[in-house]
């Protein structure tokens, strides 16, 4: 387990390499996946196994640790009422605030860290109908996020759209192939075969 200064980058590239791999999984096998928990749950051991690092915090005399990748992640904030389906807290940033807010509760800064990036989920059934605009809302719900309460600039996000239906997926409109190299900030269409994004409005 890494605690120390750790390297944001390598960090980056290791939450994209776990993206990709459940992508994969995904496209391989997409009935594997019945819920977006599943998926969810999937993406959560990829990161936890490849974004290795803890944050050690300290409540009265007793030390405790929390892992940087968690999953529904809430702002204690009482005008932010929804959560993130994955974060991965920035380390460098939450270590420096905890070790400066040794006097305060919990509550106040354990849901309140600095987030480096958020990941939403979504999981359009077989037989379900829904259009390429389905991650809209998420993506909405991140920038918020980032703008209202969260302190970091390179906060990133990314959207991914799972479909079991490759062929409803296909024939959506409004959407665009997406050959390239998974970025962060941007929606993912994802299907058995084929990835694509929403077409540019």
């Amino acid at each position: 387990m890494n605690t120390g200064n750790v390297n944001i980058m390598a960090i980056r590239a290791r939450i994209l390499e776990s993206v990709k791999q459940s992508i994969e999984d995904f496209k391989r096998d997409p009935f594997l996946f019945m819920s977006e928990r599943d998926i969810q749950a999937h993406l959560f051991c990829l990161l936890r196994q490849n974004v290795a690092h803890t944050i050690f915090f300290h409540s009265g005399k007793k030390a405790y640790k929390t892992s940087i990748i968690n999953t529904e992640y809430s702002h204690i904030s009482p005008k932010w009422k929804d959560s993130i389906d994955i974060v991965c807290i920035h380390s460098n940033e939450a270590s420096e605030l905890i070790n400066n807010s040794t006097e305060k509760k919990l509550n106040e800064y354990l849901w309140s860290l600095p987030v480096l990036a958020g990941i939403e989920i979504k999981l359009i059934r077989f037989n379900e109908n829904k259009g390429s605009q389905i991650g809209d809302k998420d993506k909405e719900k991140l920038e918020r996020f980032k703008k209202e309460y969260n302190e970091i600039e390179d906060f990133f996000w990314l959207v991914l759209c799972f479909f079991q239906n490759k062929e409803k997926l296909a024939k959506l409109k409004s959407k665009e192939v997406f050959s390239n190299e998974i970025k962060f900030n941007q929606i993912y269409l994802i299907g058995e075969e084929k990835l694509y994004i929403p077409a540019a409005k």
